[in-house]
């Protein structure tokens, strides 16, 4: 970024950031945020990348608990809790919707994994000659458990990423168990 961008960036108008403050507002998603889990999980089927875009996702969405709950802080109403307490609940739920793809996806590669490593790679012998070396490194299964063993880690690196996120006045606290699971605990945040 050069100095000029950088002036530019600065003396950017209170008019401006207000402006971009109303078009990336996700508040109109509420609606609408139903029609793209479909989406979301063939995405992160296809590539399990996906997985560590999803808390910015999930960070975003909580825009639309900002509408209502402003209008209920201005009007200085009792229910602020109780109605913050029931939209952090539906966006837990969207939350869980969304996730639950990636434990199908993981038990899918661990069987992958062991399907290969049972039928298709073969046992070393104890000694082998030089010349059929070749055909026992296997390299193409190789390559296949190492891309599938990637994919493992790369959902573990996204839900690490999205270990403790707050939504309204509820952290989810994700665990990655050895299991494969992904188990979504949300906690009431009072404080």
């Amino acid at each position: 970024m050069s100095l000029q961008e950088m002036l530019q960036t600065l003396s950017v108008q209170e008019n401006t950031l207000a402006t971009i403050s109303v078009v990336s507002d996700a508040a109109y998603a509420w609606g609408i945020m139903g029609r793209f889990t479909e989406r979301i999980h063939k995405s992160i089927e296809e590539d399990p990348l996906t997985v560590l875009k999803l808390q910015c996702l999930f960070l975003k969405l909580r825009s639309i608990l900002d509408i209502p709950l402003l209008r209920i802080s201005q009007s200085n109403s009792a229910d602020l809790f109780s109605v913050s307490e029931y939209y952090s609940s539906e966006l837990v739920a969207y939350v869980r919707t969304v996730l639950e793809i990636i434990p199908i996806n993981i038990f899918k590669i661990l069987n992958d994994i062991v399907a290969k490593k049972t039928h298709r790679l073969h046992d070393l012998p104890s000694r082998i000659e030089k010349a059929s070396f070749r055909d026992f490194a296997q390299l193409d299964e190789r390559y296949t458990l190492a891309k599938a063993t990637h994919k493992l880690a790369v959902f573990s690196q996204g839900l690490l990423a999205m270990s403790k996120t707050f939504i309204g006045v509820i952290e989810l606290v994700c665990f990655h168990s050895l299991n494969g699971y992904c188990i979504i605990f949300p906690f009431l945040f009072t404080t």
